[in-house]
């Protein structure tokens, strides 16, 4: 009986930690694009979260492939629209 109490605190004390662990992963994939987005950082948020939804996308692949593009796009002088219309482009 205490073998199987202490597996299952094990059990939720693993569930806590990679809950905690992907909140702060969430976290940095949200920072960094505000960062590099700049004033527009609330609204490729807001858009990217659109997306993954209305598309039913992988949340996890979808932030990081926008990072990705927010990034090349900011160092490269793309407008905003125009990687909002190129991400979503480049899911099709």
């Amino acid at each position: 009986m205490q073998r199987g109490l202490v597996f299952a605190i094990g059990q939720v004390s693993a569930f806590g930690n990679e809950i905690t662990q992907q909140a702060a992963k969430f976290e940095g994939f949200e920072n960094a694009i505000k960062f590099t987005s700049g004033e527009d950082g609330a609204k490729n948020i807001q858009f990217l979260n659109k997306t993954v939804k209305d598309l039913n996308l992988d949340i996890t692949s979808s932030y990081s492939g926008f990072q990705t593009t927010v990034w090349f796009f900011k160092r490269n002088f793309f407008r905003r629209s125009s990687q909002q219309e190129i991400f979503l482009k480049a899911l099709v």
